[in-house]
């Protein structure tokens, strides 16, 4: 009896396959979306549909819940529910995270806001969700951080411009994204604290410069808050800071050289 040997092509053909039914599947549920979500799709017939991806994208029952409830109430709020539904759904589809669009969609529930502005307010966070997932992917195919994609976008929101965004994320540094993240929010929540913006540029062009950046430099704005109730000029602050960053030392021998008490600045969110 002659034994048969199984190919070893046989399994890289199995592979192969399996990809194309994942792509496959995917293209269905794509296109399945785009039916549901065509302007001509009758709002009454789709909605229960829309629901359910909904629910697939992680919204909170209770969330869902108030939406309907809005929404049922008239034929014109019903056009815009399935808008909403639709918005959040093409744009998890689309590898967004989804939590920054529930909280836009709570907020507007909370505060009574018709649901066309609702809508509104969504596509202009997915907008921004959107540019900073490319920013961060660099020009390459995205596979941002969802936690950095949020805070980027955040950055927008607080009015730290894509000119500013561009420059830390550019060609000029080779500091991981990481770093990259944490100095623009030295440079956002720095400008909003009323610090200086020359000193604020010399302490992130240095951390990124020297690649000295770590986490815990998230909590600048802290240092800058604890420096200034102890009477210290922003200028020594910054200048005690681009001293350290150059040294590649830890943000605990910054917050020692100014003698400020460590519990108080890392005490609470970094961000205010």
């Amino acid at each position: 009896m002659v034994k048969k040997f199984k190919s070893p092509h046989r399994f890289w053909l199995a592979a192969v396959w399996l990809t194309i039914q994942a792509a496959a599947v995917g293209v269905a549920h794509a296109d399945l979306i785009g039916d549901l979500c065509d302007a001509n799709a009758d709002p009454t017939l789709v909605i229960e549909s829309l629901v359910e991806e909904a629910e697939a994208t992680g919204m909170a029952p209770s969330t869902l819940n108030r939406l309907l409830a809005v929404g049922y109430r008239d034929s014109e709020s019903v056009v815009d529910l399935k808008l909403i539904l639709c918005t959040i759904v093409i744009l998890e589809e689309k590898g967004l995270p989804p939590e920054p669009l529930f909280e836009k969609l709570e907020e507007g529930l909370g505060k009574r806001v018709p649901l066309k502005s609702i809508q509104t307010a969504i596509i202009i966070q997915g907008e921004k969700l959107q540019y900073a997932q490319t920013l961060l992917a660099g020009g390459k195919e995205p596979l941002a951080d969802d936690v950095n994609v949020e805070r980027i976008a955040d950055l927008l929101d607080i009015g730290v411009s894509r000119d500013e965004l561009g420059r830390l994320f550019g060609p000029a540094f080779s500091a991981p994204t990481d770093m990259r993240v944490v100095a623009a929010e030295i440079l956002g929540y720095g400008t909003i604290s009323g610090f200086p913006q020359r000193e604020l540029n010399r302490v992130t062009t240095t951390g990124l410069k020297f690649r000295s950046l770590t986490p815990e430099w998230s909590f600048f704005i802290k240092v800058i808050q604890e420096a200034r109730t102890q009477g210290i000029p922003d200028e020594t602050t910054a200048t005690a800071a681009v001293r350290t960053l150059a040294e590649k030392e830890p943000m605990e021998d910054l917050i020692t050289a100014l003698k400020l008490e460590r519990k108080r600045v890392y005490n609470g969110t970094n961000r205010n």
